[in-house]
C-alpha cells in the first residue's frame, strides 16, 4: 500500500463500533465511538485501498463545504483485518431514501418547501464538489442525510 504521512498503521483500532449504518460494494459504514465522540467510520478492504485513499484525499479537499460531512483527521490501516478506516461527522436521523419510504408508508409526501430545501442542499454540495474538480459518482438517496 502506498505510504501517506497521515496514515496510521496498527493492530488495534482507535475506536469502538456502536452500530452498522450501511454499506455497498466499496465498503461498510459504522457509527463508532472515537476519542469520546460518535463519528461515522467508513471501512474499506485493502484490495480497494487505492480508491479509498483517493476518496480520502478528495474528502480532505472538501472540508468546510456546505452540506458535506466533514472528514476527521486520522486515517487508519488495521494490519490484522486488512481494513482501511476513515472518519467523518455522524448525523443522526434517517437518510433521504428511508424518509421517502416512511412518508410513502404513511400515505404522505414531502411538502413543496421541503423538496426545494432538499434539492437546494444537494445542488449546493454538488456545485462545491464541481468547483474543486471532483465528480460525485454515487449520488443516491441513501447517501443523503439532512444536517441537523
Amino acid at each position: 500500500m502506498p505510504k501517506r504521512p497521515w496514515l496510521e498503521e496498527s493492530d488495534k483500532p482507535s475506536y469502538q463500533v456502536l452500530k452498522w449504518i450501511g454499506g455497498g460494494g466499496f465498503g461498510q459504514v459504522f457509527k463508532v465511538l472515537r476519542n469520546g465522540q460518535a463519528v461515522a467510520c467508513k471501512q474499506v478492504q485493502l484490495d480497494n485501498a487505492e480508491a479509498a485513499l483517493d476518496e480520502y484525499d478528495h474528502m480532505r479537499s472538501l472540508r468546510g463545504a456546505p452540506h458535506i460531512a466533514t472528514l476527521h483527521d486520522g486515517l487508519e490501516f488495521n494490519r490484522k483485518t486488512s481494513k482501511l478506516s476513515f472518519f467523518m461527522d455522524y448525523y443522526r436521523g434517517k437518510d433521504l431514501d428511508r424518509q421517502v419510504q416512511m412518508l410513502r408508508g404513511a400515505a404522505e409526501r414531502f411538502t413543496e418547501s421541503q423538496i426545494v430545501e432538499i434539492g437546494f442542499q444537494i445542488a449546493v454540495a454538488l456545485e462545491f464538489c464541481h468547483s474543486k474538480k471532483i465528480l460525485h459518482q454515487d449520488m443516491k438517496p441513501m447517501n443523503s442525510k439532512e444536517k441537523t
